[in-house]
C-alpha cells in the first residue's frame, strides 16, 4: 500500500502555531504532506464545516488516498499504513 498524503489546514495565528508542530512532525518522519491556511473563516464553527469541502479539495488536486488530521495533530511514529488498506472512509471519535 502507498501510504496517504497527510492533509490539515489552520485557520488563525493560533492553529497555525501548531500547525507549524505537526509539519515538523511529519518531516521528521517523512511522511509525505500539505497543511493549508484557509484565512477569513469567522468562527470555530466555521472552520469544523470547512473539513468536508477542504478534503474534497485536496481529492480534486492530488487525487490520491488521504489522511486528514487535525492542524493540532502531532505524528510520533509512522503509522501501520496497512489498516487504512480497502478504506474509503474511516473515522475515529477521540474521547477524553
Amino acid at each position: 500500500m502507498t501510504p496517504p498524503l497527510v492533509v490539515a489546514y489552520f485557520t488563525n495565528a493560533d492553529y497555525e502555531k501548531e500547525a507549524v508542530k505537526l509539519r515538523l512532525s511529519l518531516e521528521e518522519l517523512c511522511i509525505k504532506h500539505v497543511i493549508s491556511p484557509v484565512p477569513n473563516l469567522p468562527d470555530w464553527d466555521s472552520a469544523v464545516r470547512h473539513k468536508p469541502k477542504f478534503i474534497y479539495e485536496c481529492m480534486e488536486r492530488h487525487g490520491r488516498d488521504l489522511l486528514y488530521v487535525d492542524a493540532d495533530a502531532i505524528f510520533r511514529s509512522v503509522p501501520d499504513w496497512k489498516v487504512l488498506d480497502g478504506c474509503d472512509v474511516a473515522c475515529h471519535v477521540f474521547q477524553r
